[in-house]
């Protein structure tokens, strides 16, 4: 980033990015980004979502000209977001992300769990009361 204090209209050196965590993921490859989110209710807040995981639901911007990701080009250019998905396998398989591990997997206690472990409901309760028994 240093070298965009003398020169502001420098190019950017940050070309390539890709993201992963619980399940949503996403690339970033030369102002274009496509993305997967994973739908849980958990994050969301509505405990009535039911919303399934869809493979198929990656969206596609151009950050260049639509820098806020008002406008999914999908549709539009299936090629580009084939590509990009393409280079988002090649990141997570050199960055050893299989197997992904999603928001249901910490939520149903398929992962961090010990035979004394509380379910992660009672967890995240215990955790987020506001001063109850104290």
């Amino acid at each position: 980033m240093a070298y965009s204090i003398d020169d502001a209209k420098a190019p950017s050196r940050h070309t390539l990015q890709y993201y992963y965590i619980f399940g949503s993921r996403s690339i970033y490859h030369d102002g274009w980004k496509a993305e997967l989110a994973y739908p849980s209710s958990f994050i969301t807040g509505n405990a009535q979502s039911k919303q399934a995981f869809d493979e198929n639901a990656w969206e596609l911007y151009n950050l260049n000209d639509d820098y806020t990701e008002r406008i999914d080009l999908a549709k539009k250019y299936p090629e580009k977001l084939t590509a990009l998905k393409a280079e988002f396998e090649e990141q997570a398989k050199e960055h050893h992300l299989y197997p992904y591990i999603t928001w249901d997997d910490v939520f149903n206690g398929r992962i961090h769990r010990t035979k004394d472990s509380k379910p992660f409901s009672e967890a995240v309760k215990a955790a987020t009361k506001s001063g109850e028994n104290q």
